[in-house]
């Protein structure tokens, strides 16, 4: 049905611009970026222009090929944090503390992102968050997750006002890096091969209050 309805509207080009941008800045080819996807020069200078979801798979797949930072797509989550506002984000900031923002982002996590299916599960020690495709998404799946998760990072920092998060990340693919620069840029355990995507949360954290929120604000005042 995803599939569909992306078939049916398209991509809008102003999600496809960002990483075309990143690419060039990094030293990527155009043309090699662009290569087998269908997407000409043209697309990307006009204004309210859509592709196909089947073309931003392939720019995608063309870019994990291309790029000499293996952690490019972490980096585009979280410029796309710093540089974007959306209701789901202040609803999040307006949270009681983390479990509740969490639990939120599940409840409207179409918002966040229609490929994935998320999912929180609460133990005693601790919550998992699961990110799974809910479309097949192939060899981009990666892509999807890492920005997914360096946006959630991103938000979570913001949200309890640190510059780091204590948080483990698992990764159902293999680590396409060579010097640990996932772990350096989430400062946490990162791990590769595993059975499923998911994003490991120390109980702590999960009871830590918002700072935007209305009892955390009365409580500073």
């Amino acid at each position: 049905m995803v599939r569909q309805l992306h078939r049916e509207f398209g991509i809008p080009a102003s999600v496809i611009k960002p990483i075309v941008k990143f690419m060039v800045n990094e030293g990527v080819v155009l043309d090699e970026l662009l290569a087998d996807t269908r997407i000409t020069f043209n697309d990307l200078t006009l204004p309210n222009h859509t592709l196909l979801f089947e073309q931003y798979i392939k720019l995608i797949l063309n870019a994990r090929r291309l790029c000499h930072k293996p952690e490019y797509a972490l980096i585009l989550g979280e410029q796309f944090f710093i540089n974007h506002d959306d209701p789901l984000a202040c609803r999040v900031l307006s949270s009681e503390n983390t479990r509740s923002a969490m639990v939120l982002l599940t409840e409207y996590q179409s918002l966040f992102t229609p490929l994935l299916d998320l999912n929180l599960e609460i133990y005693p020690d601790r919550g998992i968050f699961h990110l799974n495709e809910k479309i097949p998404l192939g060899d981009a799946l990666p892509h999807f997750i890492e920005y997914s998760c360096s946006l959630l990072y991103s938000l979570g920092k913001f949200s309890l006002g640190q510059k780091d998060i204590s948080l483990e990340f698992e990764f159902s693919h293999s680590d396409p890096g060579h010097n640990s620069e996932f772990e350096h840029f989430f400062n946490n355990p990162v791990r590769f091969d595993c059975m499923s995507n998911r994003v490991i949360i120390k109980q702590q954290t999960l009871q830590q209050a918002i700072i935007f929120s209305a009892v955390s604000y009365t409580h500073l005042r």
